[in-house]
């Protein structure tokens, strides 16, 4: 019956889905890609990547896969560690974003995924709440 459900309600988002969710060259439904590979990654959650990054959460928004990263630190500890590394905010966010291109283009799915037109974004935020960092990877 759940199963029902969520075919019900995929088929319904699948129906609305405009023009900015098909892809000119392949003619695919990216939008309908998103929600399948956030699927895929809710059953694998929560993920434990370092010591105190924990993926927790991922959702699909149009063509964008978003996944949310628990960093372990609050807001002040975060600022503190990046002065203390003597990384601006511009610098860590580079750095970030390449890390996670690399890593998003080196899983397969993920990468045929991007390669369609689809969007892959991590928001990271602070143990009390703050996004200090939301990457997106556009291209593999």
């Amino acid at each position: 019956m759940l199963t029902l459900a969520a075919s019900m309600t995929i088929g319904a988002a699948a129906a609305q889905d405009g023009k900015d969710c098909f892809s000119q060259d392949a003619h695919l439904n990216v939008c309908e890609k998103a929600r399948a590979l956030q699927a895929k990654i809710a059953q694998l959650l929560p993920i434990q990547m370092k010591t105190n990054v924990i993926f927790t959460k991922v959702g699909a928004v149009g063509t964008r896969v978003v996944i949310t990263a628990n960093w372990g630190l609050s807001k002040s500890e975060f600022d503190a560690s990046s002065h203390a590394s003597g990384m601006s905010a511009r610098d860590l966010a580079s750095q970030v974003e390449s890390n996670m291109r690399g890593s998003v283009c080196s899983e397969p799915i993920m990468a045929t995924f991007v390669r369609l037109g689809g969007q892959v974004q991590y928001l990271y935020q602070t143990k009390d709440g703050h996004i200090v960092l939301s990457p997106i990877v556009t291209g593999c």
